[in-house]
This record gives structure tokens, sequence and C-alpha cells, in this order.
């Protein structure tokens, strides 16, 4: 007992009248668990994404594409025909991105939804900032492939009236994008109504004569059984003809 009494004074000693050693020993641990607790985070955060962008739940088993699709008749003729299990509708509009870091410009998909809050096929999610309105675009955090974006940034791109600027107010990571997407072009997403705006009216509905990108309405399609992919397919584009 007595020696364990002098141990508990010389500790309590050491304590109390070397401050400075004490606090270094305090930090040194409480570094330790906060690097501990970083490096946890930061493997959620990358575990999180990965499985994400790997997930197959968004991604479409079919597209139908046209310059002119009324995207209420189009809905409604792919939820009734049979073996489907999930439709959406959004806008598609394949531009240049002008860039800044020397390559020139970049191919740019921009997709348009008249609802960001109930997307069922090609789902995306913000990580930063918010979503778009007029004159605003959301881009992929991957497309710092192609060139590094951040909020506030100016996207340039071209249009069949010359080029127009959209502010950067949101970064994103799209649900599946791992295995659907080209690693080669950038993504982005508006407001479809906006989208519209930029892009111009349907190629069909001025004539041939247009030049430059062209606005296309987007059917996707996902179905319960892949073993009947085929015929649903079949099924939907004539459907779509008639």
């Amino acid at each position: 007992m007595k020696s364990n009494s002098i141990v508990l004074r010389k500790a309590l000693a050491d304590v109390t009248q070397r401050k400075g050693r004490t606090v270094l020993v305090i930090l040194s641990i409480l570094i330790g668990v906060l690097g501990l607790t970083a490096v946890n985070i930061a493997n959620d955060e990358i575990g999180g994404a990965f499985i994400y962008s790997h997930d197959q739940s968004a991604s479409p088993d079919m597209v139908f594409s046209a310059p002119v699709m009324n995207p209420s008749t189009a809905t409604s003729i792919a939820q009734h025909t049979p073996n489907v299990a999930k439709v959406q509708v959004r806008s598609e509009y394949h531009t240049n991105w002008h860039t800044t870091n020397g390559t020139g410009s970049a191919s740019l998909q921009i997709n348009g939804y008249a609802d960001f809050q109930h997307i069922h096929l090609g789902t995306f999610q913000l990580t930063s900032g918010r979503l778009p309105g007029p004159g605003e675009i959301v881009m992929d955090s991957r497309d710092s492939v192609v060139q590094p974006v951040a909020l506030g940034d100016s996207v340039t791109i071209t249009t069949s009236n010359g080029t127009v600027s959209l502010r950067v107010v949101g970064l994103a990571r799209t649900l599946g994008w791992a295995t659907s997407e080209s690693t080669a072009q950038a993504t982005g997403y508006m407001q479809a109504a906006a989208l519209q705006q930029i892009a111009g009216p349907p190629v069909s509905s001025i004539g041939k004569g247009q030049s430059g990108p062209e606005l296309a309405t987007v059917l996707m399609v996902k179905v319960r059984d892949t073993r009947q992919a085929m015929a649903t397919a079949l099924a939907i584009e004539q459907a779509l003809a008639q």
C-alpha cells in the first residue's frame, strides 16, 4: 500500500508540476483520436460515393430519343406497357463546353428535368450547393476530370444561337454513373424549361437548316424482367411510332 501511495503522489506531482509535458501528452492523445476519426469519416465518404456511383437501380434498361416527343404521352405509353417497372422523361442537350484549361472544348451532356424532387431514373445527388434555376447549372463532380469546376464558376456552352454562359450553383454525383456514362463526357443538370429556353425549338419544328446542338426528349425505361426486355422495347417503340 505504501509503494502504491508513493507512485500515486509521484504521478500527481508530474501532472500538476510538469504542466508543459502534461499538455503535450494530452495533445498527442487528442491528435491521435482526431486523426483516427478523420480517417474513418473519409473512408465512410469514399465508400458511400463508390457504392452510389455503382448502384444500377436508377440506370435505365432502354432509352428512346426523339427531337419531338410529348412527355405526358410517352410516359403514359411506357407505364401501360407490360414488364415496365420505372419510367422517366427528361430533356438532353449535347453540346460543347468551352474549357479554359488549354484543351479548347469538351463534350457536355446537359440533362433537363421538369421536377427535381421526383426523378426515377438518371438520379443525381447534390454534394454541395443547390438545385439550379434559370441561367444556372449543376455539374457532376467527376467533370473535374475534364476541367476543375467550383461553385460560382461560369460554364460557357455552344448553342444554335451562339455561346451561353451558365453559373454553376451546385455539384453532384450521379447514381450508377461509374458504369453508365463515359468519363470522356462531362455531365450537367438544368431545369427542363431553362434548358429549352437556351436550346431553342426542336430541329423538326424549324426545318433541317438549323446548325449546332439539338435538344432531344428522352424516354428512359427500367423493366422488371430483363429476359423480356426486347419484347418490351419493341412494344414501346411501336406505340410511340403510332
